[in-house]
């Protein structure tokens, strides 16, 4: 096959993408475990509740954040791929269109 099917670059952001997906694995179960808490334990204090609350609205907006960059991450690697198969097969399109 001549070359690999994954260059550097790409082998690269498939390595990132997967360890950013693996943070957010966790930090997903963190929010949903404060989640369920916060829900459930209506007998705590509120200085107790507002920090969990804070940690929840934490957690959500860096679920959201990191979701988008794997998504990002994805759509690069997508098109870099589809790149490298329209060059190998002679079909170049020019940015000028």
């Amino acid at each position: 096959m001549g070359k690999d099917l994954f260059d550097k670059d790409l082998m690269n952001m498939d390595i990132r993408k997967r360890e950013i997906e693996t943070r957010l694995d966790k930090r997903t179960f963190d929010y949903h475990n404060n989640l369920k808490k916060l829900l459930g334990d209506k007998c705590n204090d509120n200085a107790e509740r507002l920090k969990l609350f804070d940690e929840l609205k934490d957690d959500f907006s860096y679920i959201i954040s990191m979701n988008r960059h794997v998504v990002d991450l994805s759509f690069d690697m997508a098109k870099k791929q589809l790149t490298e198969a329209f060059k190998k097969s002679g079909l170049v399109i020019s940015d000028e269109e």
